[in-house]
């Protein structure tokens, strides 16, 4: 007993012992604990990558942020204290610097994804025939490439040119971009159609004029003007506008060095709708590209000249009317080109209505020349080759002697769009991987066409079921 008694004190502190370790949290003389106060969920990250290991945003229920420096490069905005791809909101400055300066891609439901609409983009334009980071079409140009105007506003001073105070004349814009010092403009966005805009001629630099085809956007003023030309070393793209009702030519381009491109748009009710080179003497066309576009009611629809180089497809031209014995599409001698995947009809002259090929052999490809007015029980004059083009009974040139079904191509409607699956035009055009899309941007080939076909459907119109 005496012994135990000995070692009664050092029993009774190694029982104490945990206790004394245990900090006590309302000590101000406790054991100090790391500092957290600073660190934020996204700081706690345990994999390399950044992303591998942290949950969802939403698991952290609005408390990830508040604002960006607290966030990862792969996940760089927050919003609403929560850290996301890019900024939610389409359309804004800092969404399109969220994705990448370079990516070229949108900011769509907070996620970096590819463009199909301007306004997806913070610059108002979607260009979907350029290539995005994401190596898909559609990409988002970046407002610093950008020039803006806008004639519905009343301009005071001399206005910058951006999206917030643009410019008020289109010729001012064009020279905008033709006079940037820095070369880093290269684009025009049209920003309403209310009123129609002056013409355009450019003699050098590359241009691309952007407008959103629902607004109707339209030029020239002057009726008595060219609408637009391009010569010298011009290089003009047109996207989605109009260039209308003009008492001598709509579009003029001429020399072997300019480049005209019209997209999306439309030609209408002028004297001359596009004249490469010239009608009256031997001046040297341009390179032409004509994609998705609609010619009519003009009484030359579209002259290819002396040189000229061409692309053609998928386009209307249809219900021009000429007074004269002359073809509404005119192909010079030597021209050459492709024209693929078009419908010309209902176009109408003293003679034959449709296409003159010239005197060496044109190929007509994969395009529907239908109801135009005929010479000779023919719509075609020159040596025109058809490879797979649907005429209608009665053309004395061959081709598919056969009837579209177009929707409803008499007045008022003038619709030339396919109407009938059993059309044949359905089905049977030419593959060309090139061509991935129709006049209104449905998708060519037909994902699953029956066997033995192509899915591709002959004339500008993919027929959608």
């Amino acid at each position: 007993m005496h012994k135990i008694s000995r070692y009664l004190p050092l029993l009774f502190l190694v029982a104490l012992f945990p206790f004394l370790l245990a900090p006590d949290c309302n000590s101000e003389t406790s054991m100090p604990m790391a500092d957290l106060s600073g660190v934020t969920p996204v700081d706690m990250d345990l994999g390399a990558d950044g992303d591998a290991f942290r949950p969802p945003p939403d698991q952290f229920m609005g408390s990830e942020c508040t604002n960006d420096t607290m966030c990862t490069k792969e996940r760089p905005a927050c919003n609403n204290m929560t850290c996301f791809e890019c900024a939610p909101n389409p359309g804004t400055d800092s969404g399109e610097t969220y994705c990448k300066s370079d990516s070229g891609l949108a900011c769509k439901s907070a996620h970096c994804d590819t463009c199909s609409l301007h306004s997806d983009c913070a610059s108002k334009i979607c260009d979907i025939y350029q290539i995005n980071g994401n190596n898909k079409p559609g990409r988002c140009l970046k407002p610093a490439e950008v020039v803006y105007v806008d004639n519905s506003r009343a301009c005071m001073g001399r206005p910058a040119g951006t999206l917030t105070d643009p410019f008020c004349l289109l010729p001012d814009a064009v020279s905008a971009v033709v006079n940037d010092l820095t070369h880093t403009k290269t684009s025009i966005r049209i920003l309403t159609g209310t009123k129609p805009y002056d013409q355009i001629q450019l003699t050098s630099h590359k241009v691309s004029i952007f407008a959103d085809p629902k607004d109707g956007v339209q030029l020239p003023v002057d009726k008595s003007q060219v609408g637009v030309t391009v010569s010298g070393t011009g290089d003009l793209t047109l996207n989605g506008l109009g260039v209308v009702n003009s008492n001598q030519t709509a579009i003029q381009c001429r020399d072997a060095t300019a480049k005209l491109t019209l997209r999306q748009g439309w030609v209408t009710g002028s004297t001359q709708g596009i004249i490469s080179g010239s009608t009256a003497d031997a001046t040297p066309g341009c390179n032409v590209t004509i994609e998705r576009s609609r010619l009519s009611q003009n009484s030359l629809a579209l002259y290819l000249g002396y040189k000229t180089v061409y692309q053609v497809t998928n386009s209307f031209i249809v219900h021009n009317t000429s007074g004269g014995a002359d073809a509404l599409i005119q192909m010079a001698s030597s021209s050459s080109g492709t024209f693929q995947y078009n419908t010309v009809a209902a176009n109408k002259s003293n003679s034959s209505g449709g296409i003159n090929c010239g005197l060496f052999s044109r190929n007509i490809e994969d395009s529907i020349v239908w109801g135009n007015s005929v010479f000779l029980n023919s719509q075609f004059l020159g040596t025109c080759k058809l490879l797979k083009v649907v005429v209608g009974k009665g053309e004395s040139l061959g081709g598919i002697l056969e009837d579209p079904d177009f929707a409803s191509p008499g007045p008022p409607d003038f619709n030339f769009h396919l109407a009938s699956p059993s059309s044949c035009c359905v089905n049977h055009g030419t593959v060309n991987a090139s061509i991935k899309t129709d006049f209104d941007g449905d998708i060519r080939p037909r994902s699953m066409p029956p066997k033995d076909t192509t899915g591709y459907d002959i004339g500008a119109d993919q027929r959608v079921p």
